[in-house]
């Protein structure tokens, strides 16, 4: 999703990211899985380019969720004023509420808990 220019294509690779528990010990292949979540032609594109092969696309497999959180954990959010919030991929939404400000797709994120750490890095996340 990094390199994805299209916001709305990443917003609902999240969305699709954040409902994929919901189909559990379902067998499946990421073309359906796509289909399912009603990802649009520009995220379906993104994870056709995601995939090694581009047979991988059609291959079906049985999800599990446990194997699936193993390799997407968290989820972070950048916005345009430098702000980074990230939480568990499974509860971001819950964590981090978010209403619409305006019309010119701007949100504000709202959140409460004690701080339990703080880190500086080299580089972004």
């Amino acid at each position: 999703m990094r390199d994805l220019p299209n916001s709305e294509a990443k917003t609902q690779i999240a969305a699709a990211v954040t409902l994929a528990p919901s189909i559990t010990d379902q067998t499946i292949n990421a073309e359906e899985f796509c289909s399912r979540f009603g990802l649009s032609s520009p995220a379906i594109e993104a994870v056709r380019k995601a995939m090694p092969h581009e047979s991988l696309m059609v291959e079906h497999f049985q999800f599990d969720s446990t194997e699936f959180r193993s390799h997407i954990t968290f989820r972070s959010v950048e916005l345009s004023n430098g702000g980074i919030l990230t939480a568990d991929a499974s509860k971001f939404d819950e964590v981090f509420q978010q209403e619409p400000v305006g019309q010119d797709g701007e949100v504000r994120f709202i959140t409460e808990g004690q701080i339990v750490d703080q880190r500086f890095r080299k580089a972004r996340v």
